[in-house]
């Protein structure tokens, strides 16, 4: 009977989303921070970033027009952007494209920028440790651990098109994620049937079981990490007088944001990619 199916299903839901084993974990810890950075590191080509923590992004899920007796405004869950109903969903994830957030942060309408805030991931980024960085789009505002792509006239500077480029080799991780999410779970291909206040539950028990499938595949393949499954491959190097200066800088609480739209910290990971001669291929 059909109300014997959804009663299974949403308590397959409950089960998942209450499964401590499936819990996605944000880095937070120094320990957990230096093994995310190093992944990231070895899909960064040249070592260009080696404190990338995590890659973030928004993603729309569709849903069907909810009820104004429920939300009250209904126009709100409109996307001018995308020109449908959803929500704005805010995710992170780490360089094997695992999510280690994602969560629901408002309705449709909602721009990333003020959904980072609406949600715990802002808070997240914020308690990161010293130097080491979340990575997201041009859409959100520069933080002294969230680190956005340069964007408007900034982005045909060379030094700042140098660090798009290679932002850009790891920020696609998140990307990857999102696109393989929505080919393995078929209820992300249309709106969404649920209860507007489910819908969180949903996403959530998604965002657990895409991990779970991830995993199972690295363990099947025996990789902990690129530094293991790249073992034997020659990775750059960075010159000792560099490097013997990079840990100097790294090592000072010095101020890391400046005035709106200005990273102390973006500056640096830029500089250290034309310190190293590294730039965007010819076109």
């Amino acid at each position: 009977a059909p109300d014997s199916f959804y009663r299974i299903v949403w308590s397959t839901i409950d089960a998942i989303n209450s499964c401590e084993e499936l819990a996605l974990k944000f880095p937070q810890s120094l320990e957990e921070c230096t093994e995310c950075a190093e992944d990231f590191r070895y899909v960064s080509f040249g070592d260009a970033i080696t404190n990338c923590v995590s890659v973030a992004d928004g993603y729309a899920v569709s849903i069907e027009t909810p009820p104004a007796d429920v939300v009250g405004n209904v126009r709100s869950f409109f996307s001018g952007h995308k020109q449908k109903n959803c929500v704005n969903v805010q995710a992170a994830c780490d360089a094997f494209c695992r999510f280690q957030y994602i969560a629901v942060a408002g309705p449709g309408s909602l721009n990333d920028r003020d959904a980072l805030v609406q949600c715990e991931l802002g808070a997240l980024v914020d308690r990161l440790p010293l130097n080491y960085v979340t990575i997201f789009d041009a859409a959100y505002l520069c933080s002294v651990h969230g680190i956005p792509l340069y964007f408007g006239v900034d982005k045909e500077n060379p030094f700042c098109d140098n660090f798009n480029f290679f932002a850009s080799q790891l920020r696609i991780r998140i990307e990857m994620a999102f696109g393989l999410m929505y080919q393995k779970w078929g209820v992300l291909w249309k709106p969404m049937r649920v209860n507007i206040e489910n819908v969180r539950c949903v996403v959530q028990a998604i965002g657990r079981l895409h991990n779970f499938v991830i995993n199972q595949r690295l363990a099947w393949q025996g990789i902990k990490g690129f530094s293991n499954s790249l073992a034997g491959v020659e990775r750059f190097q960075e010159p000792d007088d560099n490097r013997e200066q990079r840990e100097e800088e790294e090592g000072m609480e010095n101020i890391l944001l400046g005035p709106t739209g200005i990273s102390f910290t973006r500056t640096r990971m830029a500089q250290r990619m034309k310190d190293l001669g590294l730039e965007r291929p010819a076109k």
